[in-house]
């Protein structure tokens, strides 16, 4: 029997700040209602038993079955199962619920996101145009009872204690409206599951064991990270004196938006908007008054990210000092991560170069004077030490390696540029191997200049970029370069790598084909290692490893190229990473290679996690194509961490003849080499 579940919950706790695990053990966590439907049969109800007066309204009651149809079900499912998962401690805690096997427990929300579709229940209901859809009015009443309420004006005058009470919305008619909106939830996600196919017996692994580490955690240095929000807080205030004093009291905080445009130009300068990259420009203006220099030093100095992601740290930490649901499972289409709370993916490098977070740490506990006069600023500080935040638990090492150039070692794999597989098992740098044909000089003869161009290149021109993306990549490592002369560069760079130039063209001319040809199942539409086929309404690229990746209801339309010729082009369904709408989208043979690299590395780091997994190897962290475990110090020793590394560099069987090398380093104390 499959059994479909889904929670209605409430907490003080913000579950978006805190993650489901922290938010799942504050005392204040409970349970309004858990909705059942075994397949086949009537969806029913468990109530929390202050709503046991209303169990002659709703149809079926079973509160005293749980337990059964937990045992009796051979496969649970729910719709973001993680955080079931979390919940379930709390029906164990506060209820007397056994333990919810993980072996049996799915997810229709990675289901979805495994087939490029929503992960929101109601989106992609909507999506695939099911018939099931989310109750709004539910949803409403669910968003009020989920919280705390104001007490009401009679709470206040009747109550000497209103201000140490908790006050929640428990009325009966609010409580139905929440029972038939949970109801209706399972019914939908058993129709949204029916529509998707079951993720394959590899990858339900990887989903569990993404569970597993967003339950295991990892140990941030909470106390420290008090002592720089402390310090940070001291800095704050002097810095919003002198915005004060500076702007003569017209603005009183740099997120006064409106009102410090207006102040800058009233000092002589226009400014279209306060971004970051504007502000930056800014700077570099020679004839900028000081008072708007001054300003724009402020501004940024209290917008700098590592305030908000230490506050995010203490956040998510639970009561052990350890984060916890920091990845999302196939969060992109390619299969790999997203980040989740602290967005590991993304930490900020600062300024101060260090080895060694110790000693800034032990200075954490001086005088604000003092830290400053030895550090400068606590912000900047933070900055430069935030991933040393993040620790091994007593008693502990951390082990961390990563791919060293997976996606450019993917990329010449797949296009079969042999010469440039064999520069890799060669150990060359492949940076000035691109600059070598560009400039027209030996390998030997590249300077560091030319290297630097040929980073760029190498980033850049991969996956058919031109100018465009060529020059946006320069900006991101202070390199300027004239549009005709990027253009000659991009043409050399290509000249040098005519299989993956092949690749591109390949890729597109394929999926088009198929779309185009319509044949369900077939993988007949190929490419060396790249596979496409059709099957319902989707595109599916099938990778090396086996796995697929879906676009929804694809098609082919007319589009012009840069130079203004009609030709074919590929449209689908998916989600807009930067609106988060679901929305047609476009592709061509560039983005469907950079597509293929980039789950091809995930699958390869995917497998590789499994490994570890399965010889018993504690994973607290994955980052990009790095992987983090976290190993008692008794067993820490070379040869233990040289068969971590050999682990995580053992090719998949699928992947013969690509040439891959790790990189890693052990310490207490989080690190990017």
């Amino acid at each position: 029997m499959k059994l479909t579940i889904d929670f209605e919950t409430r907490s003080t706790v913000d579950l978006k700040k805190a993650g489901a695990f922290t938010y799942a053990e504050d005392d204040t966590t409970d349970v309004l209602c858990l909705a059942l439907k075994p397949d086949n049969e009537n969806p029913c109800i468990w109530l929390n038993p202050m709503f046991n007066h209303l169990t002659h309204k709703l149809p079926t009651i079973v509160n005293d079955g749980v337990k059964f149809l937990i045992q009796k079900a051979d496969i649970i499912e729910a719709h973001n199962a993680q955080f079931e998962l979390a919940i379930w401690q709390v029906m164990e805690r506060k209820y007397g619920m056994p333990p919810l096997p993980l072996d049996k427990m799915r997810c229709s929300a990675a289901k979805a996101a495994a087939m490029s579709i929503p992960r929101s229940l109601g989106m992609a209901c909507a999506a695939l145009g099911l018939e099931q859809q989310k109750d709004k009015e539910g949803h409403r009443v669910m968003l009020q009872m989920c919280k705390p309420r104001k007490p009401r004006k009679a709470e206040r005058t009747s109550d000497p204690d209103w201000e140490s009470k908790l006050y929640w919305y428990e009325d009966d008619d609010r409580a139905m409206t929440l029972f038939n909106y949970c109801i209706q939830d399972v019914v939908a996600e058993e129709e949204l599951s029916s529509k998707l196919p079951e993720l394959p017996p590899l990858e339900q692994e990887i989903w569990q064991l993404d569970y597993q580490i967003n339950s295991r955690g990892i140990t941030v240095d909470c106390d420290t990270i008090r002592r720089f929000m402390y310090l940070i807080a001291d800095e704050e205030a002097e810095l919003l004196s002198q915005l004060s004093i500076i702007t003569d009291g017209t603005v009183s905080s740099p997120r006064q938006v409106a009102s410090s445009l207006e102040w800058i130009k009233d000092q002589g300068v226009t400014l279209p908007n306060l971004q970051k990259q504007t502000l930056s420009d800014a700077l570099e203006s020679p004839n900028m008054p000081y008072s708007v220099r001054r300003f724009i030093e402020i501004r940024q100095k209290l917008g700098l990210s590592s305030v908000a992601k230490m506050a995010a740290m203490l956040d998510r930490a639970g009561k052990d000092g350890r984060i916890r649901d920091l990845f999302m499972y196939h969060g992109a289409n390619t299969g790999r991560w997203a980040g989740r709370g602290v967005q590991l993916q993304n930490l900020p490098r600062g300024d101060i170069k260090v080895d060694d977070v110790t000693e800034i740490v032990t200075a954490t506990r001086l005088l604000p004077e003092t830290f400053t006069g030895l550090y400068g600023s606590p912000a900047e500080a933070a900055k430069s030490c935030i991933r040393g935040m993040i620790k091994a638990a007593d008693g502990n090492v951390l082990y961390c390696t990563d791919y060293k150039s997976i996606e450019g070692r993917v990329l010449a794999w797949i296009a079969n540029e042999d010469t440039v597989l064999d520069d890799y098992r060669d150990g060359k740098d492949m940076y000035k191997i691109a600059a070598a044909p560009v400039y027209g000089v030996s390998y030997d003869e590249v300077t560091p200049d030319q290297r630097q161009i040929g980073k760029v290149i190498e980033l850049a021109c991969g996956y058919q970029g031109y100018v465009g993306a060529f020059n946006s990549m320069a900006g991101n490592y202070g390199v300027v370069v004239d549009e005709e002369v990027a253009g000659d560069m991009i043409k050399k760079w290509r000249s040098s790598r005519r299989n993956t130039v092949s690749l591109w063209y390949a890729l597109n001319d394929m999926a088009i084909k198929c779309i185009q040809t319509g044949k369900v199942q077939s993988y007949e539409f190929a490419y060396g290692r790249i596979q496409f086929g059709i099957r319902g309404d989707f595109l599916h690229m099938k990778l090396p490893s086996g796995r697929m990746l879906a676009y929804n209801k694809p098609s082919v339309v007319e589009v012009e190229d840069l130079y203004g010729r009609k030709k074919d082009g590929i449209m689908y369904m998916g989600m807009d990473s930067m609106t988060n709408r679901w929305c047609s989208q476009k592709t061509y043979g560039g983005k469907l290679t950079e597509n293929a690299v980039q789950a091809i590395a995930r699958d390869i780091l995917a497998e590789a996690m499994v490994r570890l997994d399965r010889d018993g190897w504690d994973i607290v962290s994955h980052v990009h194509d790095e992987v983090v475990c976290e190993v008692p110090v008794s067993i820490d020793t070379d040869d233990n961490f040289c068969i971590f590394n050999d682990i995580v560099a053992e090719p998949p069987d699928w992947a013969d003849g690509l040439p891959l090398e790790v990189d890693g380093w052990r310490g207490m104390r989080y690190r990017k080499d």
